[in-house]
Order: C-alpha cells, then structure tokens, then sequence
C-alpha cells in the first residue's frame, strides 16, 4: 500500500501545478453559485475528476520512461491509476449532490433586481409545477452519470494496462459508440410504449428509496473498479513499464 501511496504522491505533484489551481476555482465558483441558487455545481463530479487527468498525456510520452525507474512495481502503478479515477469521481459526486442541495434551498437571488431573480428562480427552481425536471431526477441522473463513468473508466485502465496502451483511442470510441448505442434504442423503446418509461423501473419514487438506490450503485461502481483492477494487476504482471 505504501508503494500505492508514494504512485499517487509523485502522480499529483506532476501534474497540480496544471490542475489543482483551477479546480479549486471552479469548486469555489459552484459554491458562490449555489448560494444564489444556480445549480452549476452538478459538474463537480467532472472537476474532481479532472485533477489526474493529465497523467494519462503524461504516460503516454517520452516521460512514461519515468516509470520505469521508480522504485515501486508495476502492481503499484496499475492500482495508483485506478484509485486516481475512483476517488475522485465519488468524491466529486458527494460534492456535486452537497451543492445541488445548496441551490435547491438557497434564495439569495432575491437580493438582485427583481428581473434578475425571476430569470433565476424561473430557470432554476425545480419545485416549479412546470419544471422540465424534478431536484431529486436530477440528483439520481447525476449519480447515474457519475457511476457510468466510473465503471466505464475503470474498465477503460483495465484494458489499457493489460493491451499496453496499444488500443486505448479504439477501446474508447467504441465504448462511446456502444453506450450512444444503448441510449438510442433504449429511449426509442421507451418513445414507442415497447418497454415503460426508464424512471418507472429504474429510479424509486420513495425518498428513501433512491438514497438507498444511490448507495447500492456507488458500492457496485466501486466494486466492480476493485475487480477490473485485480483482472488488470494480474494480467499486466508481466508487461514491461
């Protein structure tokens, strides 16, 4: 595990000077919003996702000789790679659903001019009889959102690692294609009656029940980045850094 840590360690001081700065900006930026009830803080998730981000370009150059040299084993990196898409996407979750709750109650948009406020609370507020979406649709479809990635993330790395970064742009269009894919003949399913609306089978209506809902895919999309991360450690074991 030390050898897990000191990865990450020299992984964030690459590449923080590029990252770093700039989302704690954008987090500080959704939190000033959120008071005023603009909900920009549903892309937090992707921000803290971000912050490794550049490691990837960082790999796949001339300075991917760097990890060659380290003193720590190629189990080490392959479980440094995959804990630096996890925790970030579920940390950025939590912080995104905190600041959804924030511009869900929050009214200091009304200390604006009057049209201001109405173009915010018009757009904004999802307690609304006319509003396009619920708050509580938005945050299952945000968690819904970040566990997909997630797991498509960790099984991105896995096939990385163990094809060498040799496939890694047709691993990920075709992932984008498969999953465009899905969303296209699952909502012209659901369009034509053939199947029942997604929310109706997918999403609870009980308060509780999506809470529940949201922790159960959060501990799957964990889960199953543990198991990637095994098949990748022991398939990658005898590849070259």
């Amino acid at each position: 595990m030390n050898d897990v840590l000191k990865m990450i360690r020299f992984d964030y001081i690459s590449v923080r000077s590029l990252t770093v700065p700039y989302i704690i900006g954008f987090i500080a930026l959704c939190l000033v919003l959120a008071l005023f009830g603009i909900p920009l803080g549903a892309f937090c998730f992707a921000a803290a996702a971000a912050v490794f981000a550049p490691v990837q370009e960082l790999t796949d150059s001339d300075s991917r000789k760097i990890y060659g040299i380290l003193p720590v084993g190629r189990d080490a990196v392959t479980k440094a790679a995959f804990l630096e898409m996890t925790v970030p996407l579920l940390t950025g979750e939590m912080l995104s659903l905190i600041f959804l709750a924030i511009s869900n109650s929050s009214k200091l948009y009304r200390i604006f001019p009057k049209t201001v406020g109405s173009i915010i609370e018009e757009l904004f507020d999802f307690s609304q009889n006319d509003s396009i979406i619920t708050f509580g649709e938005l945050c299952i479809i945000l968690i819904l959102v970040s566990v997909y990635l997630c797991i498509l993330s960790a099984y991105l790395e896995m096939m990385s690692a163990i094809q060498n970064r040799e496939k890694d742009v047709t691993n990920l269009l075709t992932a984008v294609a498969l999953t465009v894919a899905v969303i296209v003949v699952i909502a012209a399913l659901s369009a034509n009656h053939i199947i029942p609306p997604v929310q109706s089978w997918l999403i609870p209506e009980a308060v509780s029940g999506k809470w529940i809902f949201a922790v159960i895919l959060n501990v799957i999309a964990a889960g199953v980045s543990v198991l990637f991360c095994g098949i990748a450690v022991k398939k990658s074991a005898d590849c070259e850094l």
